[in-house]
């Protein structure tokens, strides 16, 4: 079992009811000396005291945007819930929306690089050239999610403080999109014969085959001698 940030954070506020306040509201409540006895340890807010401020007519009508600004939000994602959210994906990595698109991009590039040339391999068929395109997919796939959940926040909930972060995201999205689909332009330097270097490349594999081959000739005439011996 791997404990992580959330977990000793869910424990705090379950067992001890201690919430983390934001950097703002911190350095709000310091400076006025009756309000700064409110934080404990000088950083955390008691559940009672969230209660008594923002929720006086009851757990039942309280929701987190009372909170906004007060409350330093963690996200969290549990096994059920993959897949509803694109920041709660399995195999991402990163701690935000843009941080995740970046990470993808990062892993399409290598995946290209990979996957899309030969190299020194053996088999290189159809059935290759497939899995590279289903990856390319993959990747291409889940970016586009976040300019998706953008255009569902921006309808339906537009005060979610997550908003900028998937602008930021989905911006990444559209250029590397961009970029992507764009042709260069075939000027005088992409005609330039200069662009290529000659670079010496010696296959082992192949001069073994060339020295065997080239053997061969030598292995007959020893076979018809004693070929001609034999038959005196």
């Amino acid at each position: 079992m791997v404990w992580v940030l959330y977990d000793i954070r869910a424990l705090r506020a379950s067992h001890l009811g201690l919430v983390e306040a934001t950097p703002e509201m911190i350095a709000k409540l310091e400076g006025n000396a009756a309000s700064k006895k409110l934080l404990v340890n000088g950083k955390y807010l008691h559940v009672n005291t969230i209660k008594a401020n923002f929720a006086k007519n009851g757990w039942a009508n309280f929701n987190k945007y009372q909170v906004q600004g007060v409350v330093k939000e963690y996200m969290y994602c549990t096994d059920k819930d993959v897949g509803y959210e694109p920041t709660c994906e399995r195999h991402d990595f990163g701690t935000s929306a843009q941080e995740i698109v970046e990470s993808n991009i990062n892993d399409w590039e290598s995946m290209y690089v990979n996957s899309f040339h030969s190299w020194d391999r053996l088999v290189f068929d159809v059935g290759t050239s497939i899995r590279a395109s289903s990856m390319s997919s993959y990747y291409q796939f889940r970016m586009r999610k976040f300019m998706d959940e953008l255009f569902y926040m921006l309808v339906v909930d537009n005060r979610n403080p997550a908003i900028q972060d998937y602008v930021q995201a989905s911006l990444k999205t559209y250029l590397f999109y961009t970029q992507l689909i764009n042709t260069p332009d075939a000027n005088s330097l992409f005609q330039s014969a200069d662009r290529f270097i000659a670079v010496p490349y010696e296959k082992k594999e192949v001069n073994e085959k060339v020295k065997r081959l080239a053997r061969l000739p030598w292995m007959l005439r020893s076979l018809k001698s004693v070929q001609s011996r034999t038959s005196l």
